[in-house]
């Protein structure tokens, strides 16, 4: 499993077309398990015709719905991670110097509420890649 989306998603037009519907069943899968939702839509479409079962399309809509849901935990994730060097020097605002990298972090999180299990050791890549910043 693997490849280009749209790649996949070609690839299951012309098995579609040619009558292969389990082929064109695992090309439009791969796809929608990578969020594309033209994927979904096709096996939405042959289920509907009777060409493949509503088993089929559920599991092809959990596939889509999990992909959905990890990129935008990555998205939020990137975000935060873009945003701390503007966090790190509101930090100096309100903490006065010097401080160590748990209070830094203890701060930020409080700061942003930031909910995934890197955060720590981001930020302590960050103080010592930063730390003239810091005193």
């Amino acid at each position: 499993k693997g490849g280009h989306y749209l790649s996949r998603y070609n690839l299951g037009i012309l098995e579609r077309d040619n009558g292969n519907f389990d082929l064109a069943l695992a090309h439009f899968s791969i796809g929608a398990e990578m969020g594309y939702e033209d994927s979904l839509t096709a096996i939405l479409g042959m289920c509907v015709n009777g060409f493949v079962a509503k088993s089929d399309y559920a599991k092809a809509l959990k596939g889509y719905q999990e992909a959905k849901a990890e990129m935008a935990t990555d998205y939020k994730q990137s975000i935060s991670v873009r945003r701390l060097p503007t966090l790190v020097s509101s930090l100096r605002t309100f903490v006065a110097p010097p401080f160590d990298s748990e209070t830094v972090c203890e701060y930020l999180e409080d700061l942003q509420r930031i909910q995934f299990d890197s955060t720590k050791t981001l930020l302590r890549g960050y103080y010592k890649a930063n730390s003239a910043l810091f005193n």
